[in-house]
């Protein structure tokens, strides 16, 4: 398949490419990203900000992805990634972009910092404990703020964009010098790689190409890591369980809500059960 990548405008032939059933997915032979042609540039993972659900199942189903939702236990495990990595002290403010329910907000404002998210659904931000720090709107190239942050954080959502790096230069835009900014992305060198678009994502900017775009803008790359659980091998019953991702949402969901304590083990292998087959990357502004 011959393709002029929409991420790094090369032209040529895919890697690979898959047919799916809203369009065809290739990864680039440049930059290794994965990109989903769709033909529309409007398409994305986008909630209005306020509930469209009408029947009664569709509103259980709201609440129950909201309420019982493997993002806490994700976003638990993002906090403890980083505070091995950066010093946390140093850090005043917080920006977290797809934010969810902000428990990795809630986590930052018990250590003092003065914290902010941007959360398209409303219905997670109904569940956060810190939802009045939280923009209940989808976060654009045209959005303005009044202050910069020493941390940006995007788990999860750099994905969603159909053009991801419009957004990352308006987020460079939102970062203090000397500050940090945090991404977890889709891991484009996993053939996996092809479900989540068909799922959610228009695009998938590759390790390679955040790497290339923040060396070009004076960013230093403390850190990055590759989310590779032992749950994914064969034989393993998380690895059973994370094949079908409502089963993990819901187990892991109900364990969080009613307070259960596990091992550290036990909680990094159910953390990455749910981040799955994810980069995580990590850069500061010189």
């Amino acid at each position: 398949m011959t393709i002029k990548c929409r991420l790094c405008k090369f032209e040529g032939r895919a890697i690979c490419d898959k047919k799916l059933d809203i369009g065809v997915a290739y990864r680039c032979s440049n930059c290794d990203s994965v990109c989903l042609d769709t033909k529309n540039p409007e398409f994305s993972y986008i909630f209005s900000g306020r509930s469209n659900a009408v029947s009664l199942a569709d509103k259980v189903k709201r609440y129950m992805r909201a309420r019982f939702n493997e993002g806490d236990f994700i976003q638990a495990y993002y906090f403890k990634w980083l505070s091995d990595k950066i010093d946390i002290a140093g850090i005043r403010n917080v920006l977290d972009i797809g934010c969810g329910k902000g428990m990795l907000l809630s986590l930052f404002n018990k250590a003092g910092k003065h914290v902010s998210g941007i959360e398209p659904d409303a219905d997670m931000v109904m569940y956060s404990p810190v939802r009045e720090k939280i923009r209940i709107e989808y976060f654009d190239a045209a959005m303005t703020f009044n202050e910069r942050f020493d941390l940006v954080i995007l788990g999860q959502c750099i994905d969603y964009y159909y053009n991801p790096i419009e957004i990352l230069k308006k987020i460079d835009m939102t970062v203090n010098d000397r500050g940090y900014i945090f991404i977890t992305a889709h891991n484009t060198m996993d053939d996996r790689i092809f479900d989540g678009l068909r799922l959610h994502a228009p695009s998938a900017i590759s390790k390679k190409l955040l790497e290339d775009f923040f060396k070009k803008n004076g960013y230093q790359i403390i850190a990055t890591d590759i989310m590779e659980p032992l749950s994914m091998k064969k034989g393993n019953i998380l690895g059973r369980l994370s094949k079908n991702n409502r089963w993990l949402r819901f187990i892991s969901g109900i364990m969080n809500f009613y307070g259960f304590k596990f091992s550290d083990v036990y909680k990094r292998e159910i953390n990455a059960a749910g981040a799955g087959y994810h980069v995580f990357f990590l850069a500061r502004k010189k």
